[in-house]
C-alpha cells in the first residue's frame, strides 16, 4: 500500500504502563468487547449496552483499521493527530512528513490524573512548531479515588491544576486548546467494562468543574470534553 503512515494505534494488548494511557486506548477495549459481544450472543437484544465515559460515537471494532494511510478515501480527513509518549520514535522528519500531508493540528498529551508528565511532550511541541502545525494539548483524567460527587468534582479541579500547571511551565500559551480526555472504564471481576470509572460519580458534572478551574488559570481555548 502505498502513501504516508499517519500512526498506528496503540491497542490494548500493547504495553500501556497503568499511569500513561494514549487518547483512544480505552474506546478500543470498549469497541473490542462490544464486537466480541455481538459474535457470541445469539440474540442481539441480549447484548449488554457499554456505556462508553468518552462521549464518543462508538465504532465496531471491525471496521478500525490497524494502520492509517494518509492515501486512504474511505477516512476522515487528516486535520488533526494526537501522540503522547508512545510515539516517542518521532523526529523532526516525521513532524514534516505529516504536514506535507495534510494534517493541520498536532494534540500532545501533556498530563495524566496528578502524577504523570509526557516526558516527550516539550520535544514534541518544539518539532511540532518547526513543521508549522497548530498545537492542541490533552489531559488524560482519572479523578482516582473518588467515592462521591463531591470528592469526583474536588479532584477534577486538582487534576486541572496539574494540567494547567504543567502547561506554564512548557511556556505554552493562554491561547492554546486544552482537550479534558475521559474514557478509563469501570470493569467487573473478570474484567469486562461495565460502566465509567468512578462509577459513582458524574463525569459530565466533574468535567465542568475542571473547565472552569481551567479558565480561572488563565486557559480559556477548550473544545467539548471527548
Amino acid at each position: 500500500m502505498s502513501g504516508l503512515l499517519i500512526a498506528k494505534p496503540v491497542f490494548a494488548e500493547d504495553n500501556v504502563s497503568q499511569d500513561d494511557h494514549p487518547m483512544g486506548y480505552y474506546i478500543k477495549q470498549e469497541q473490542e468487547q462490544q464486537a466480541s459481544d455481538e459474535s457470541t450472543s445469539t440474540d442481539a437484544a441480549e447484548v449488554p449496552s457499554i456505556r462508553a465515559r468518552s462521549f464518543a460515537a462508538a465504532i465496531p471494532a471491525a471496521n478500525a483499521p490497524d494502520i492509517l494511510y494518509s492515501d486512504n478515501i474511505s477516512l476522515p480527513r487528516k486535520d488533526a493527530v494526537d501522540i503522547s509518549s508512545h510515539q516517542s520514535w518521532m523526529v523532526q522528519a516525521d513532524f514534516n512528513a505529516i504536514k506535507a500531508a495534510g494534517v493541520k493540528t498536532v494534540i500532545i498529551k501533556l498530563t495524566e490524573g496528578t502524577g504523570y508528565i509526557n516526558p516527550y511532550a516539550s520535544s514534541q511541541i518544539q518539532m511540532a512548531k518547526s513543521a508549522g502545525l497548530n498545537i492542541a494539548v490533552y489531559h488524560y483524567a482519572t479523578l482516582q479515588g473518588a467515592n462521591s460527587q463531591d470528592a469526583g468534582n474536588s479532584l477534577a479541579v486538582q487534576e486541572a491544576n496539574y494540567f494547567a500547571n504543567t502547561a506554564k511551565k512548557l511556556g505554552l500559551s493562554t491561547n492554546i486548546v486544552m482537550i479534558m480526555d475521559c474514557e478509563q472504564p469501570y470493569k467487573d471481576s473478570s474484567g469486562k467494562i461495565i460502566g465509567p470509572n468512578p462509577a459513582n460519580v458524574d463525569w459530565a458534572t466533574a468535567a465542568a468543574k475542571f473547565a472552569s478551574q481551567l479558565k480561572s488559570q488563565g486557559y480559556s481555548n477548550l473544545p467539548n470534553e471527548l
